[in-house]
C-alpha cells in the first residue's frame, strides 16, 4: 500500500469559511475506500499555527507560517519510497509558498511530489508575484513531479509559459452532494426557482445578478442566495438591493450538507456569473441535482457545459443575466430539457471516477522515480 499525503492549509474556525479546495479535501478523506482499492493510504496534513487568530493575516505572520509549515512538514514526512506528497494550492502568494514547499519535500526527503493548483487563470495566479514567475516555473520543471489543473484553458497556459507539457495533468472536479428523499423538499415558492451559491463577493458576480432580478421584477420567481459575504465594499450595496426585492430574494448564509441539498433539488435554475473560476464545485452540484443553469464562460465551465446545459453570459453583463432568466421562465420546455441532459452529464463527474483518474495520476508520478 503507498500513501499520499494531502498537504493543504485551511482556513482556522475564526475564519469559518469553508471553500472549494477544503471541500474537495474532505471528501477524499470521508471516500477513502476508493483510494484505499487502488493501494493508495491518505494522510491529511493540515498545518495551522496556534498563535494566529485572525483571518487577516500580516506579512509577517505569513512568512512565519510558511517558514514552519515547511519545518513541520518535513518532520512529518517518513523517509519511505512509497510517500508522496500532494499539495493543493491556489493563488499569489500562497502559490508561491507552495512551490517551494515541493522544492523542500524533494530535496530533504526525494519522495516525489504534486502540486494541483485550485485557479482557472494563470493570470490569477501569478497575480501580486509577478517578479517571481519565471523562478515558480523553473522550480516546478525541476521539482515537481506532477501539476495538476482544473481545466485544459489553464493547462495550456502553464505550457506557454515555459512548465514542462509532461508534467501537467487536467482533472476536474467531482460532486459529491448528500441525497435527500422526495419528503425533505423545500415547498417551491415561486413559479421560478433560482440559486446562487458562493461567496457574496464583487469577483463572484452578485451585483450584476441583483441587478438583473431588478429589471424582471414583474416575472413570479424567487432566489435564495447562499454564501458568506467575503466583500466589505459591496455590503451595502448589496443589502439595499435585497431589501428592494420584495421578499422575492431569500439570503441563506453560508450552507452545507442537507441543507444545501434541499435548496438545490427546491432550484430551477442555478446562476453564477463569476468573473473567473477554476472548475466549480456549484457547477457540478447543480448538474447533479438536475438545475438548469446560467453561467459566464469561466474556467473549465465551457470545457464540461455545451448550449444544452447552459445559457452562457458575458462577464459584467446584467442584460444579459435578465435575458437568459426571462428565456427560461418563458419556455418551459427549454427548461425542462436542460435539467434533464444536466442530470445525465453530472454522471460523468463522480467522486469514484475522480479518485479513479488520481489515482492514475499518481501512479505515473511514481513510475518517473
Amino acid at each position: 500500500m503507498k500513501k499520499v499525503i494531502l498537504c493543504i492549509k485551511s482556513t482556522t474556525q475564526e475564519q469559518a469559511y469553508v471553500g472549494g479546495v477544503v471541500t474537495i479535501i474532505n471528501d477524499y478523506m470521508a471516500n477513502s475506500q476508493y483510494f484505499i482499492n487502488k493501494e493508495y493510504s491518505l494522510e491529511l496534513f493540515d498545518y495551522q499555527m496556534k498563535t494566529c487568530e485572525t483571518s487577516r493575516l500580516s506579512k509577517l505572520d505569513n512568512i512565519r507560517y510558511a517558514v514552519r509549515q515547511k519545518r513541520e512538514l518535513c518532520k512529518y514526512i517518513s523517509h519511505d519510497s512509497n510517500t508522496l506528497v500532494n499539495i493543493h494550492t491556489s493563488r499569489e502568494f500562497l502559490f508561491l509558498k507552495d512551490v517551494l514547499l515541493c522544492k523542500a519535500v524533494v530535496r530533504e526527503h526525494k519522495i516525489p511530489t504534486v502540486l494541483t493548483v485550485h485557479v482557472g487563470e494563470i493570470g490569477t495566479v501569478f497575480n501580486r508575484i509577478l517578479p517571481f514567475k519565471r523562478m515558480c516555473i523553473r522550480y516546478i520543471n525541476k521539482y515537481i513531479n506532477r501539476i495538476v489543473f482544473l481545466s485544459d484553458n489553464i493547462r495550456n497556459q502553464f505550457v506557454d509559459a515555459g512548465v514542462d507539457p509532461q508534467r501537467c495533468e487536467v482533472l476536474y472536479n467531482f460532486h459529491n452532494i448528500p441525497h435527500i428523499s422526495n419528503a425533505e423538499d423545500l415547498p417551491k415558492n415561486a413559479k421560478l426557482n433560482l440559486l446562487f451559491v458562493g461567496a457574496i463577493h464583487r469577483e463572484k458576480g452578485i451585483l450584476e445578478l441583483l441587478t438583473a432580478l431588478k429589471k424582471i421584477d414583474k416575472l413570479d420567481y424567487h432566489i435564495d442566495i447562499c454564501g458568506k459575504l467575503t466583500d466589505s465594499s459591496i455590503k451595502s450595496n448589496f443589502e439595499s438591493l435585497v431589501e428592494a426585492s420584495d421578499g422575492k430574494i431569500s439570503t441563506c448564509g453560508y450552507v452545507s450538507g442537507i441543507e444545501k441539498s434541499k435548496l438545490y433539488k427546491r432550484a430551477d435554475v442555478l446562476i453564477l456569473p463569476s468573473y473567473h473560476e477554476g472548475m466549480p464545485l456549484v457547477i457540478l452540484e447543480s448538474l447533479a441535482a438536475g438545475c438548469a443553469i446560467i453561467s459566464t464562460k469561466v474556467g473549465a465551465t465551457p470545457e464540461i457545459l455545451d448550449y444544452n446545459n447552459a445559457i452562457w453570459v458575458d462577464v459584467g453583463s446584467s442584460d444579459q443575466i435578465a435575458e437568459a432568466i426571462k428565456k427560461l421562465y418563458t419556455s418551459p420546455e427549454k427548461l425542462l430539457t436542460m435539467k434533464e441532459a444536466n442530470k445525465q452529464k453530472s454522471m460523468l463527474y463522480t467522486i469514484e471516477d475522480n479518485v479513479n483518474c488520481l489515482c492514475e495520476i499518481y501512479n505515473k508520478t511514481f513510475s518517473d522515480r
